[in-house]
């Protein structure tokens, strides 16, 4: 692991807040290459089963890239293994434009390497909302940008909100807090999924999206915070294993869009929403009834010798 000298700057005892700053950045990078190519594909392609493949290139890098990322983190330390897989995916964004005057199959490669530095319902809204705003509701580019824009930032404001609000509630028992959060979360993705199914109504579709994307910010302050204090020091395992299974389902995604919405009608991505919503509900169901705030058995020392002890024992 990484030994940390006493003599690196501090920045006048606010390094916290430059660690914020640059991570917001990199967020936000990240986040816009999907864009990018959310865009490209949305005005370059028009053949369902090619959309599909370009995006399930992005879920195998993802992959690739994750498996060896807790060995490498070990061995290496988290800074210079983020420092590279951010270039990595840096690189590969900046030559998509290339990629595309080629040909399809630079802009796969592309897409690829572009992942391995980068949950189902979730990366619906990040990878096809555009694709939904453009194709289902007609905007033009320039309101797809836009419309795609404003749930983000309005996301951002609510993280920054939710997070203060919860650690003033002292009053309520961290357990219900993160259930009450989660419930926030995914219930209101589930909801906006159902409208977005059953309106013809550009604008009420448009609040359903923007109300999906934006509720779903406060998982961090349910399910993640959950796993955050159940894995303790395993934490970084625990949401490996996390983005592991979030690619995996976005490896399937596409299949799955390409199969259910391959003319991109409203009627299609109904049957589509209609069968998100219900996932998430149903995925959801356990949580409640399993959250927890005490540390896992695992964590605690002398766990991996008693488990030794008791097979010797034997």
């Amino acid at each position: 692991m990484e030994k940390f000298e006493e003599n690196r700057w501090t920045f006048a005892n606010r390094t916290r807040f430059v660690v914020l700053f640059l991570g917001i950045c990199s967020i936000i990078c990240n986040h816009g290459a999907y864009t990018t190519i959310s865009f490209t594909v949305i005005y370059w392609l028009q053949n369902s089963a090619d959309v599909s493949f370009v995006f399930s290139a992005g879920a195998i890098g993802a992959i690739v890239g994750l498996i060896p990322s807790v060995p490498l983190t070990t061995r290496f330390g988290i800074r210079n293994i983020l420092a590279f897989y951010s270039f990595s995916s840096s690189i590969a964004t900046l030559l998509v434009p290339l990629a595309v005057s080629i040909g399809y199959y630079p802009v796969v490669a592309a897409r690829l390497i572009q992942a391995l530095g980068g949950n189902m319902s979730l990366m619906t809204l990040m990878i096809y909302g555009p694709t939904y705003l453009n194709k289902v509701l007609g905007l033009d580019v320039k309101d797809t940008g836009f419309a795609n824009a404003i749930p983000y930032i309005l996301a951002t404001a609510v993280k920054f909100t939710a997070g203060p609000l919860s650690d003033k509630l002292t009053s309520v028992p961290d357990t219900w807090k993160m259930i009450f959060f989660a419930a926030v979360a995914q219930g209101g993705m589930a909801c906006g999924f159902f409208v977005m199914a059953l309106t013809r109504d550009k604008l009420i579709a448009q609040i359903a999206y923007t109300a999906a994307i934006v509720l779903a910010g406060v998982n961090m302050i349910g399910v993640v915070k959950c796993a955050q204090m159940v894995s303790r020091q395993y934490i970084h395992f625990v949401m490996a294993v996390n983005s592991l299974i979030s690619w995996v389902a976005i490896f399937i995604l596409p299949m799955i869009i390409g199969f259910l919405c391959p003319n991109h009608t409203p009627e299609e991505w109904s049957v589509f929403y209609i069968a998100g919503g219900i996932w998430v509900i149903v995925m959801n169901i356990p949580f409640p009834f399993l959250a927890t705030t005490e540390a896992a058995d695992f964590t605690k020392p002398g766990f991996g010798e008693k488990k030794v002890g008791d097979v010797e024992g034997k």
